[in-house]
């Protein structure tokens, strides 16, 4: 039984290919997501989710920001190779830049039998008949959210309805193209300290815009929503 396990081990190992620009090296949740790229690839693009152990390799003068959902920084790497941790990335041969920027520390929850099936990220279900305002379980700090609709692999439309539960109750009706959508493009701004609920077809997440939201100057991960 050893013997087999270790041999399983080797024949996983092999599966790596240290050459490939992008290497999958794990199987577990989104831990961090791809803010910038500033070179033309197919293997990385903007709002990219990316899973504990995935390892990315960079030729000199390529660089990529990412953010990290748990520990609200947001790293600035050039060159080298990366590989994602859980909080932070670990760079050899190349540089990295930290910021900390404002965050409620990624309150995503990803199922295990849905990321097997979709890779759908899934959120606490929401009450609908309280007498009570519910909680929000996000705190933005963007008044113009950046929505990104992960689903399954071949479904990256969708309509996202939006519906402010207290103060001035506006709706709005978003169109997610290829997998987002910035509401900043959409020219559209919600209230600050507003809370909202979000509903795509049977998925709803209620979020609330921080009091001293901002409209620029606002990270990805200050303005994530995710579906």
């Amino acid at each position: 039984m050893t013997r087999n396990v270790i041999v399983i081990a080797l024949m996983v190992l092999a599966a790596i290919t240290l050459d490939s620009k992008v290497i999958y090296a794990a199987e577990s949740g989104p831990v961090a997501i791809v803010e910038d790229v500033n070179f033309d690839t197919d293997e990385l693009q903007f709002m990219d989710l990316l899973e504990l152990g995935r390892v990315i390799k960079l030729d000199a003068g390529q660089t990529v920001t990412l953010g990290y959902l748990s520990s609200c920084t947001r790293e600035i790497i050039t060159g080298g190779t990366i590989a994602i941790g859980s909080e932070a990335s670990k760079v050899s041969g190349g540089s990295m830049e930290i910021e900390f920027v404002d965050c409620d520390g990624g309150d995503l929850q990803l199922s295990s039998g849905q990321k097997q099936a979709a890779g759908a990220i899934v959120f606490r279900k929401v009450p609908t008949k309280s007498k009570t305002l519910p909680k929000p379980q996000r705190i933005l700090y963007g008044v113009s959210p950046l929505i990104r609709f992960v689903n399954e692999a071949d479904l990256t439309t969708a309509t996202v309805f939006l519906e402010q539960l207290d103060g001035r109750q506006e709706q709005h009706t978003i169109d997610i193209i290829n997998g987002v959508a910035d509401l900043n493009r959409e020219n559209i701004a919600l209230e600050p300290g507003g809370l909202y609920v979000a509903t795509a077809g049977d998925r709803k997440i209620v979020f609330r815009i921080s009091p001293v939201a901002s409209r620029v100057g606002v990270s990805v991960l200050g303005r994530l929503l995710a579906f």
